[in-house]
């Protein structure tokens, strides 16, 4: 079972702080090289646009997406994605992009994400895969990676 990758691994893996540069680099790695890559969405894609875009320009933004879309399998956004994502309870610091990134993985079929935002530990039946502990859950996400 793969599981769903958010902005910030991406985001980080363009970033300017070295250690998780490179761990999220190396999260993309392996998720090209898995027989069954990581899952994100276009929402995704969006978000990352939007902060590289703003953070480093629009060029910069280019290359970001090119390594999300060549990393991760893309799922379209459905408009049932955000009607479910608007009837989930509130959680504290559960932004709307996020409760959008739980719908996906819902309708996905998905328990699992990668992200740095810690907001998703308070999410109900979602495992959380951080970044900086990549080490530890490396081979049950790609058994047999290196």
């Amino acid at each position: 079972m793969t599981a769903f990758v958010d902005a910030n691994v991406v985001i980080h893996a363009t970033g300017t702080d070295a250690s998780l540069r490179a761990l999220c680099t190396e999260i993309c790695r392996q998720s090209v090289r898995a027989p069954e890559p990581l899952m994100t969405s276009a929402e995704v894609l969006q978000e990352i646009l939007w902060v590289r875009q703003r953070t480093r320009g629009l060029e910069s933004a280019r290359l970001a997406l090119g390594l999300a879309t060549e990393a991760f399998d893309v799922t379209p956004l459905f408009p049932d994605d955000i009607l479910l994502a608007a009837s989930y309870p509130e959680l504290p610091g559960l932004q709307a992009r996020d409760r959008i990134h739980l719908a996906v993985m819902e309708r996905l079929g998905l328990t699992r994400i990668v992200s740095t935002d810690r907001a998703f530990d308070l999410a109900d039946g979602v495992a959380r895969l951080d970044p900086a502990d990549f080490a530890a859950w490396k081979l049950d996400v790609f058994p047999g990676a290196t």
